[in-house]
């Protein structure tokens, strides 16, 4: 599971242990996330009827949103881009993406990796929280302190 950064349109930037979306400092408490130094990144979430043009991005990004969308993509030689067969200059994107993140930035495996994800990629939508863990006790701490009790059963906003 993960939760939705930036939604269509908006742009997400990792910056000396910060995140910020559409250059608003995200707070971390809001996130309830654990950020820890990672490759300095900032990407413009795709949204329905965008044009990416082939001169302004590499075709490697446009591959997995066009192959995510249903097409096929072929990058025969550095330049050049076929998306079902014909050689490509822009790609009009054709759903809302969304970037995605996991609960610890430091070691999660998400859009910074993979890509944005596309709407009809989406399956469910959480509602409420089960268990929450604290992972970041020091060694040694009582199996019962990890629980954040005051979490279980929280209503998702």
């Amino acid at each position: 599971m993960k939760r939705c950064l930036g939604l269509p349109g908006d742009t997400a930037t990792f910056r000396n242990n910060e995140v910020y979306v559409n250059r608003s400092l995200v707070e971390e408490d809001t996130l309830n996330l654990i950020f820890k130094d990672r490759t300095l990144q900032t990407t413009i979430v795709p949204r329905k009827g965008d044009t990416l043009w082939l001169k302004n991005i590499p075709s490697s990004l446009l591959a997995p949103i066009a192959i995510r969308e249903g097409h096929e993509v072929r990058l025969p030689a550095p330049g050049e881009t076929y998306v079902d067969g014909k050689k490509a200059a822009f790609y009009i994107v054709e759903q809302d993406h969304y970037f995605m993140v996991g609960d610890n930035l430091f070691a999660s495996y998400d859009s910074r990796d993979w890509g944005t994800v596309p709407y009809s990629y989406l399956i469910a939508k959480a509602t409420l929280v089960l268990l929450s863990w604290n992972n970041s006790l020091p060694p040694g701490a009582n199996f019962w302190e990890h629980f954040r009790l005051r979490r279980t059963l929280e209503v998702v906003k």
